[in-house]
C-alpha cells in the first residue's frame, strides 16, 4: 500500500505431556506487526515470499529502469 509493506503474523503453540507422576502443559501465544517501506527502485507487484525454519524471506524485484532521456540541442 503506498510503497509501504505490511507483515502481521500470529503464533499458537500448545505443549502436553503426561507421565506417571506428572502432567506439564505449556500454551504460548502472542502476534507482530510490522511495517517495512520498500526502496523507489523495488516493484511491488512483484514481492516473493516465503517462511521456513522460523525464518521469513522477502525478495523484491526491480522497476525496469526509464529509457526515455531528455536530449538537450546546445547551439
Amino acid at each position: 500500500e503506498n510503497g509501504t509493506l505490511f507483515i502481521n503474523a500470529e503464533r499458537k503453540e500448545e505443549k502436553r505431556e503426561d507421565r506417571d507422576r506428572y502432567h506439564y502443559s505449556e500454551r504460548r501465544y502472542g502476534g507482530i506487526k510490522r511495517m517495512i517501506t520498500l526502496p523507489e527502485q523495488a516493484d511491488a507487484e512483484k514481492v516473493k515470499a516465503s517462511f521456513e525454519n522460523g525464518v521469513l524471506n522477502l525478495s523484491f524485484a526491480k522497476k525496469p529502469e526509464s529509457t526515455s532521456r531528455k536530449q538537450i540541442s546546445i547551439s
